[in-house]
């Protein structure tokens, strides 16, 4: 799963339910990020 630029990882894992998704079918869910120091927008 990837965010925005403007988004969390937090706020983005909340939203998309992916967790909970993956949860019930047993798979995992991987949300890459990177630090704010790598790209000046967080992207």
């Amino acid at each position: 799963m990837l965010h925005g630029c403007t988004s969390s990882l937090a706020d983005f894992a909340a939203g998309a339910r992916m967790n909970d998704v993956a949860d019930t079918e047993g798979f995992l869910v991987v949300y890459p990020q990177q630090p704010s120091t790598a790209h000046q927008n967080k992207c």
